[in-house]
């Protein structure tokens, strides 16, 4: 059984190992409603910071 949840795993995040992103996700989504709204506040403040690193020496 832990060998389909690895291949499904696979599948799902193409072959390359889940960000901590991808895990927080998985673990704060309910299967009925989705994400609630602190969730989704947290998952799209998450993104802003991924998608613009702040550079060395800058904060």
């Amino acid at each position: 059984m832990a060998t389909e949840t690895a291949s499904q795993k696979q599948t799902k995040y193409k072959d390359a190992p889940p960000t901590a992103i991808d895990l927080f996700k998985e673990c704060h989504c309910n299967s009925k409603m989705g994400f609630n709204k602190p969730v989704k506040n947290v998952i799209a403040e998450i993104e802003v910071i991924i998608d613009n690193p702040a550079q060395e020496g800058k904060i």
